[in-house]
């Protein structure tokens, strides 16, 4: 093998990666706004069902609030829009690993950099990622491959909380 198919396999092999990392991110991210979004309804279609109900009559104040508020929440963060965000995002991860993969090694050089430049494209796209949730995505393809040895630990509060904010993740 020359020394610029040892880069070329190297570089289509981290693209692949990049696709796989991109792809998983972006559906965890769009899987967490659509439980935000269905959450949020039905708590608000809860609430306001009770509110029907007689025996929260002397409630219905704070009741009539909680309604008023969880409707806010999905305004204001526009966990729909956020969703279908991620969705596209995920989608054109998945179209460039597509394309990638059918070539496989029988790519160019050429090739290889024009899909880079598409997720480069798809990055710049991206709002703020979260490291710690990043962090489990990779964790997640290292256990796919085989590479438990590649994992890194990360605290069950962490990962809990890793689509609410990012935390600092020791490598």
């Amino acid at each position: 093998m020359q020394p610029q198919d040892v880069s070329l396999h190297h570089r289509h092999h981290e693209l692949i990666y990049l696709t796989k990392l991109g792809f998983l991110y972006h559906r965890k991210r769009e899987r967490f706004f659509d439980l935000c979004d269905k959450t949020t309804k039905s708590l608000t279609v809860l609430l306001g069902a009770s509110l029907l109900a007689s025996y929260v009559k002397d409630l219905a104040p704070a009741v009539g609030a909680a309604v008023s508020g969880m409707g806010l929440l999905a305004l204001v963060f526009g966990y729909t829009d956020r969703k279908q965000r991620h969705k596209e995002l995920a989608d054109g991860f998945a179209n460039v690993q597509a394309a990638a993969q059918a070539v496989g090694d029988e790519c160019t050089l050429q090739q290889v950099n024009q899909w880079h430049a598409q997720v480069h494209q798809l990055n710049a796209k991206e709002p703020p990622t979260l490291g710690t949730l990043v962090v489990l995505c990779q964790n997640e393809i290292a256990i796919a491959e085989g590479h438990r040895d590649h994992v890194v630990p990360v605290s069950a509060y962490k990962e809990f909380f890793a689509n609410w904010r990012d935390f600092h993740v020791a490598t």
